[in-house]
């Protein structure tokens, strides 16, 4: 009897331990399974604070769930204050997860993390540098600017060399070739010995000697020709070397960075940087949306749709509310996501995005967005923002120590749309105009010390530029798009820097011509020799051909 005591009181405690352990164990491994699978698919920290389980009903609270921006992993991408939803206790046992509604109460895009949410042993992205940097102030060593130029026309003068080198042998061969002085000499002493014969012998050995003169005159001529014609170009190229100093200082002013091509479009240079970085922010998002980085959703739904018949986990209606914050702005966030799935070629209806955000600050945000995958290989997917007076406060438009470019604050209006087939094909255009604008010049610190001209003369149209103006479009490969961009800016910022590159170029012309032009000549010098000598092998063909003509004219 004791021992039937004994072994109902243990299976009483075995079954209040199962009890206990199936009502507090839920949690945390929910929010593990939250956080390490999680952080795996978006390829950096995803934390959450907090998991409430319930089973009757079956329902999951997540408190302060913070992803990772990938890219930039001290700030997080996007924070949701609270997300709740129901589950079928059955169909998660049996490996489908569909939700019908999950409430999402409070976002937060873009904020500050304390400590890096970069997963250990992964490689981050190398960031690119998309500032501009005016020349240096200070101007480069003019003897070491002529010295890299006397190496390369030493390069052209020995390729010249060569040439007329292989010239000289080739005209010596075709000088050998023409008839000769000796030739000459035969035909004089065939005529002499004619004029001793009767006149009627004299006049047939006449024509004889006069045909055969007038087919060496003949060659004669055309090799003449030939030789005044290759020296004609010898001594253009000749005139092309010695012109070279010339050239040089245009091409060392523009590589400098001291030609008015430099700034043309400077102000569509110093923008795509923002607008790449907005670029790379969309990726991300649309990359949250796909599960994954966009490089390998197509090959990964490929093999899921091989094995699988329909989704395993599926969010049937995903509704926003509550606060939204931004960029230090705040509003209220509403809308609803439809028919998210890990396999959304398995799922007849498309993903459906339709959220808007409304702040005194923010002004009107509206995204829109259709991510259709039922067609393998010909997925499409098309998403729209529009943002309407949102008031900026110190938004970095360009990063740079001298030319740095900050909105001190504006009221943006923007409108956004862009397609991408099959996961991989980017066609986006973008219009934007910055209204109300206080821009300014960002040096950091004191803003008027130690300006150079240049910098004054542009904080001070920048200070009158009352609306900027931004189109964009990005075409081609997803992760490396052609994007093109257009501003106002560029009529302003060539103003301002004009004068300034031209003073620089100035005073570099004046340093290093003149050193430029006696290095080239000095170097020059031997070739002239050369070529001289080449100009009598030319000639040579020319006094044979009169000495020729000379004898035919006795003839007649």
């Amino acid at each position: 009897m004791k021992t039937i005591k004994r072994l109902f009181l243990f299976l009483l405690v075995i079954i209040f331990a199962a009890g206990v352990a199936l009502w507090v164990l839920p949690s945390p491994l929910i929010k593990w399974a939250i956080e390490n699978l999680g952080s795996e698919a978006v390829g950096a920290k995803v934390e959450v604070d907090s998991v409430s389980f319930s089973w009757f009903p079956t329902s999951i609270r997540l408190n302060d769930l913070a992803i990772t921006n990938p890219s930039e992993p001290m700030t997080n991408a996007v924070e949701f204050h609270a997300i709740a939803t129901e589950l079928n206790l059955m169909e998660a046992i049996g490996g489908k997860i569909y939700l019908e509604e999950v409430l999402v109460e409070g976002i937060a895009l873009d904020t500050a993390r304390e400590h890096s949410g970069a997963l250990p042993n992964r490689v981050e992205p190398p960031q690119q540098d998309s500032s501009f940097t005016m020349p240096d102030l200070g101007l480069p060593d003019p003897s070491a600017l002529v010295e890299k130029e006397k190496a390369l026309y030493q390069s052209k003068i020995d390729a010249f060399n060569t040439e007329i080198d292989a010239r000289q042998a080739r005209w010596e061969s075709v000088l050998q070739q023409l008839p000769s002085e000796d030739k000459l000499a035969q035909y004089e002493a065939d005529w002499q010995r004619a004029k001793k014969a009767n006149a009627l012998e004299k006049l047939s050995q006449a024509n004889k000697i006069s045909k055969a003169l007038q087919q060496d005159i003949d060659k004669l001529k055309a090799g003449e020709k030939q030789l005044k014609q290759e020296y004609a170009q010898l001594q253009q190229d000749y005139k092309n070397l010695a012109g070279l100093s010339g050239k040089s200082i245009d091409q060392i002013i523009n590589e400098l960075g001291l030609s008015d091509s430099v700034i043309a479009n400077l102000g569509n240079q110093l923008l795509s940087g923002k607008v790449q970085q907005w670029l790379q922010t969309g990726k991300g998002y649309y990359e949250l949306l796909l599960g994954g980085s966009s490089d390998s959703v197509d090959a990964s739904q490929q093999s899921v749709a091989e094995i699988q018949t329909s989704p395993d986990f599926l969010v049937k209606l995903i509704r926003l509310s509550g606060p939204f914050e931004h960029a230090g702005r705040s509003g209220i966030i509403n809308g609803d996501i439809k028919n998210l799935s890990d396999a959304p070629a398995l799922w007849s209806q498309p993903v459906s995005i339709d959220v808007n955000a409304v702040g005194d600050a923010l002004g009107t945000i509206k995204l829109q967005g259709l991510l259709a995958h039922q067609k393998g290989g010909s997925e499409q997917d098309s998403l729209s923002l529009s943002v309407r007076d949102s008031r900026l406060q110190q938004v970095a438009l360009s990063q740079s120590d001298s030319l740095g470019l900050l909105v001190n604050k504006a009221r943006l209006n923007l409108e956004a749309s862009a397609s991408i087939q099959s996961f991989s094909q980017l066609d986006l255009k973008l219009d934007g105009v910055f209204s109300d604008l206080d821009m300014a010049l960002n040096q950091g610190g004191d803003q008027n010390s130690g300006q150079a001209d240049w910098q004054k003369t542009l904080a001070a149209s920048l200070s009158s530029l009352q609306k900027l103006t931004l189109a964009g479009t990005a075409k081609g490969p997803l992760q490396n798009p052609d994007l093109k961009v257009s501003t106002n800016l560029n009529g302003i910022l060539k103003n301002a820097l004009s004068a300034e590159l031209k003073q620089r170029s100035n005073a570099l012309r004046q340093q290093v011509q003149g050193q430029l032009d006696q290095a080239l000549q000095q170097q020059m010098q031997p070739l002239q020799a050369k070529l001289g000598g080449l100009g009598g092998l030319s000639g040579e063909a020319d006094a044979r051909q009169k000495e020729f003509e000379s004898m035919l004219k006795k003839l007649r």
